[in-house]
């Protein structure tokens, strides 16, 4: 039994050591897809909590898109640069001329139609704030003719809410 024992103990040992040397780092061709400047450069929406905050005591910056570039960057074995824009616009006009790598940005069918997207890294569960008192309780009772949903006015955030 000891015999046993001491033998499982040093194959599972051998086992993690042989694990601990897998590599899983991106071929040098593979890293100048995703980073070709030597850097992955980041566009992030400032102000967007989904994107990157910056805190205004330290001036730090949080966020899941800045965190998920660090950790790309990390992994592929490259420096994060985040490169901020102060609309999800001008993040999108920008990268037409290859000013950044990679983006963060919601998915919509009409976006689809010029960029690449991955697979969802984030959902986003939207709803309507109602007064109480109010005649609307379901989304029927906004879905028809004549009413009006009052919302920023961009193009983008028009087309996401009357998408059905």
């Amino acid at each position: 039994m000891r015999t046993t024992h001491w033998l499982m103990t040093a194959i599972l040992g051998l086992l993690l050591t042989g694990c601990a040397g897998i590599s899983t780092a991106p071929t040098p061709e593979a890293r100048q897809a995703v980073a070709p400047t030597g850097k992955l450069r980041v566009g992030l929406q400032l102000g967007n909590p989904l994107n990157v905050m910056r805190d205004s005591a330290s001036g730090e910056m949080k966020g899941v898109g800045f965190d998920l570039g660090k950790e790309l960057a990390r992994r592929i074995g490259v420096p994060f640069e985040p490169v901020m824009y102060p609309s999800v616009g001008a993040l999108l006009d920008s990268g037409k001329s290859g000013a950044w790598d990679v983006a963060f940005v919601g998915f919509s069918p009409e976006r689809a139609k010029e960029w690449d997207f991955s697979a969802l890294h984030l959902e986003v569960e939207f709803g309507y704030l109602i007064p109480g008192g109010s005649s609307i309780s379901t989304m029927a009772d906004m879905d028809r003719p004549g009413f009006e949903l009052p919302c920023r006015r961009s193009p983008a955030r028009i087309a996401f809410f009357l998408a059905r």
